[in-house]
């Protein structure tokens, strides 16, 4: 039955049945965030909230005022297309990102689509003199299916039927309560707890696939902190606290200068043209091979209980990281699949949040950081069978660019804050400002700040671990990657091979046979890390038939013979993997390209900024002409099929901000 209002004017009503329909929409918007993501920020609801209630008011209101000067049926037609903007915003917010990942030109097409198609039908319905405002069933059953068109989209596949009726049987709820004024506020209080609905707890359970392992094999901790710089890394207290206690090597390089090769070398010990992994020819991207033995695998058949609890998509399931692991969570898991969402990230946050952000008005918000990352870890801890060996791998998140917690730098400008949260590379290489002197320090501030926070987790982690257990333990601390400030005139990671970008953080507790407080003078690279760590088990490396399938590390506990360290697959690059590549002897570094012809030479200890290329030096390349031959003869890559080409892989590329744009982090 219409209410009074109605009766009387059929257009009075129409503010409020908006705002209810906008309150409604909010409420699903959040739902659906939270549903297939992580709990969402409340300035995020709010500003989604607050954008949305002024996206059903000041249009109608508008119209409205326009009554005295339009003939009736167009007047009530504008009005009836004003009532339907927020279900058309909200339904273009969900579809746009999925339309966007099948076909880019699609993400357009379905935003005005979503916007159109509503405000068409009721426009229409209010010229033939019907109610000139979308009815709440309506609006239940567009955004129904926009929200089952964009999950197939994503996943290729409708969601479960349990979620199906659940979507459904909240609308028809909606629908029987929506002319009731009360609803108003239940569904902001709805809207806020549903939003806020804390992560799901992790599920620590052991099976018995394995036997126990030795007593000699002691528990294996190993942390790696995306991004983390090696003169950063000097100055935190969890870096020095280790090194005191074990064993520093100050001269590493990184397989790679981003994430997907390093780590993969970091669990496969082997080099990135061996194992594959990276970015391909094409901007194919591709993950680990199904037929590479992975770290965890290899200790888990050992005995060992692992777990993995990683906050970069990129070292998850869509690269194959997580094979071996028993207990495994990843943002690749949690967010994959996030509604609503831009095409350029996976994080759920509400399409208005979003706008904001690449406005440049609000922030990226802060997600998991690394205090929930030590919370889970604490958890496997105390959930740990004494009688099996731990291998526990963390991968911090918090110093990946954009800088999600600029706004506790005291002093600086709001714009210059809102910059560093939103993290859009593009704007930082074009604006002056962020080269300048003043501008590198804010970023080197900024970073710091980040690392700083990753620091005290990490002291809490290392305080939460106890004593070693008696059959021993092994803590590795390190990172993929560097960071580049402009010092070589760019910004981020994996476009070049700097020392900025592969020099690395490691330090090593409880290596048998090594002093604490060793410092290792020997040029070392991640493809050392397996091997040591397999040794620190008992174990041999995997028995390979083909030469590149073999580990070509040593064990770090033992003396270190000289030895090159080699670096290679860029990001941002058509030929990634021999376009550019770089060696590291000792002191000298040699960078290869691009161009067969290009050699650069550098004396890390005289020029360790890199400033002075030795190749035009007569004496120098004579000295080091056999080196460069024999370098130049590197095994050749080998060709393999990742098991996670394709929509996975840059999926999870777009989540970490790897695919380039506005809202993306950077490579």
């Amino acid at each position: 039955m219409p209410d009074r209002s109605e009766a009387a004017d059929p257009a009075a009503f129409v503010p409020g049945a908006t705002l209810r329909l906008a309150l409604f929409l909010w409420v699903c918007e959040a739902w659906l965030a939270r549903l297939t993501s992580d709990p969402q920020a409340p300035r995020d609801l709010v500003l989604s909230l607050a954008g949305l209630v002024a996206i059903a008011l000041l249009p109608t209101w508008s119209v409205l005022g326009l009554r005295r000067f339009l003939p009736a049926r167009p007047w009530r037609a504008l009005l009836g297309a004003a009532s339907t903007l927020p279900l058309g915003v909200t339904a273009a917010g969900v579809l746009y990102a999925p339309a966007a990942m099948e076909r880019p030109i699609l993400g357009p097409i379905a935003f005005l689509a979503a916007l159109l198609l509503p405000a068409t039908v009721c426009a229409v319905q209010a010229w033939r003199g019907g109610t000139p405002a979308a009815p709440a069933w309506r609006g239940a059953v567009f955004l129904s299916l926009a929200t089952l068109l964009g999950w197939w989209l994503l996943q290729g596949a409708l969601p479960p039927l349990v979620t199906l009726l659940g979507v459904l049987g909240g609308y028809a709820v909606f629908v029987g309560f929506a002319r009731r004024r009360v609803t108003s506020v239940l569904l902001v209080a709805v809207g806020f707890v549903f939003g806020g609905l804390p992560v799901r707890p992790l599920d620590v359970s052991w099976d018995d696939a394995a036997p126990p392992a030795g007593e000699g094999r002691p528990d294996v901790v190993l942390l790696c902190v995306d991004t983390l710089r090696a003169d950063t890394a000097r100055s935190l207290a969890s870096y020095r606290r280790l090194a005191e206690s074990g064993v520093e090597f100050p001269r590493v390089q990184a397989a790679g200068p981003w994430t997907l090769p390093s780590m993969a070398t970091v669990m496969t010990g082997l080099p990135p043209w061996s194992h594959g992994a990276g970015s391909g020819p094409g901007w194919k991207y591709v993950g680990l091979s199904d037929e590479t033995p992975v770290l965890a695998e290899l200790l888990s058949r050992a005995g060992y209980d692992t777990a993995g609890l990683i906050h970069n998509s990129v070292c998850g399931e869509a690269f194959g990281f997580h094979r071996g692991f028993r207990v495994w969570r990843s943002d690749d898991s949690m967010t994959r699949w996030a509604l609503p969402r831009t095409r350029k990230t996976h994080e759920a946050r509400p399409f208005l949040a979003h706008v904001a952000t690449a406005l440049g008005l609000t922030g990226r918000r802060p997600f998991r950081t690394a205090d929930d990352l030590v919370d889970e870890a604490l958890q496997v801890v105390a959930a740990r069978r004494e009688d099996h060996p731990l291998f526990l791998w963390l991968q911090f998140y918090d110093v990946h660019f954009p800088y999600r917690h600029a706004e506790e730098l005291s002093g600086v400008p709001w714009r210059r804050r809102m910059e560093l949260e939103r993290g859009d590379a593009d704007l930082f290489r074009a604006d002056p400002f962020w080269r300048s002197d003043e501008g590198q320090a804010l970023l080197h501030r900024a970073y710091a700040a980040e690392a700083r926070r990753v620091d005290r987790a990490l002291v809490r982690l290392l305080d939460g671990l106890g004593p070693p257990p008696p059959r021993g333990r092994v803590i590795v601390l390190t990172s993929d990657h560097g960071e580049e400030f402009f010092e070589h005139g760019g910004i981020e990671h994996g476009h070049a091979l700097w020392q900025e970008l592969l020099a690395v953080p490691l330090v090593i507790q409880g290596l048998k046979g090594r002093a604490p407080g060793t410092v290792e003078d020997a040029v070392v690279a991640h493809v050392d890390l397996a091997p040591t760590l397999l040794a620190a088990a008992g174990l041999a490396p995997p028995p390979a038939e083909r030469p590149e399938d073999r580990m070509p590390g040593r064990n770090l506990a033992a003396a270190l013979e000289p030895r090159p360290a080699f670096s290679e697959n860029l990001l941002k690059s058509d030929a990634p993997w021999d376009a550019e590549w770089a060696v590291r002897d000792d002191d000298w570094k040699f960078l290869y390209g691009p161009g067969p012809e290009r050699v650069r030479v550098f004396d890390l200890a005289r020029d360790p900024g890199e400033r002075r290329d030795l190749a035009d030096d007569p004496g120098v390349l004579e000295r080091l002409a056999e080196l460069v031959r024999r370098y130049a003869k590197r095994p050749p890559r080998v060709e393999r099929a990742g098991q996670a080409g394709g929509e996975a892989a840059m999926r999870a590329l777009d989540q970490a901000g790897y695919v380039g744009g506005a809202d993306a982090g950077g490579g």
